[in-house]
């Protein structure tokens, strides 16, 4: 995909003039955040900023280009990448995988999340042995897929912790009303 393009922007010739270039990304992702935890901002917010983190990761040149990135800029687009993750996955799971999950799997569906967790940071791991000096052929663009796949295991960790915490993994209590045969005890029976 030809991304020259998002090159002859403003926001692209902006934000490449700021000396410490990455930054922005940091305090959208506080901005997102913020909204999602204490505004309760649903998912409307979520999809098109993911879409746009993609065209912003061909162009910037994090899918392979020659270009330099550097790594304020990169650790500032996974930073917003693990944040969009985030809320896109936490808005899905209060509203309708939680439930479904615990009836499937019953509470320890949750406890089950950390086999997700490992496996993508194993995954993430051969990014970090792709680098190794004594690697004879290192695979091209491993780097940028293992960044992501890490980023994900973080992600779906702090969300177990919100799981457990906010008690996602429990069936909600009916109470259930007193039978209306049996007069309560603290009425003294009737002469």
């Amino acid at each position: 995909m030809d991304m020259e393009w998002i090159r002859d922007t403003w926001h692209y010739k902006f934000f490449s003039s700021i000396p410490f270039r990455g930054v922005e990304w940091i305090f959208v992702s506080v901005w997102i955040l913020w909204l999602h935890l204490y505004r309760r901002v649903s998912l409307w917010i979520v999809g098109p900023s993911l879409f746009v983190i993609f065209v912003l990761f061909e162009g910037m040149g994090f899918a392979g280009s020659k270009e330099d990135v550097r790594l304020l800029e990169t650790a500032g687009v996974l930073f917003l990448y693990g944040t969009l993750v985030y809320v896109l996955l936490c808005e899905c799971l209060k509203k309708w995988w939680a439930a479904w999950l615990t009836e499937r799997r019953g509470e320890k569906w949750v406890k089950e999340i950390d086999y997700l967790y490992l496996s993508l940071g194993s995954v993430g791991i051969f990014g970090v042995v792709n680098r190794l000096e004594s690697i004879s052929d290192p695979y091209a663009k491993v780097d940028v897929y293992a960044a992501l796949l890490l980023a994900t295991a973080v992600v779906v960790r702090l969300i177990k912790v919100r799981a457990e915490i906010e008690g996602w993994n429990k069936l909600p209590t009916i109470p259930t009303p007193a039978s209306p045969s049996a007069p309560p005890a603290s009425i003294p029976p009737s002469p």
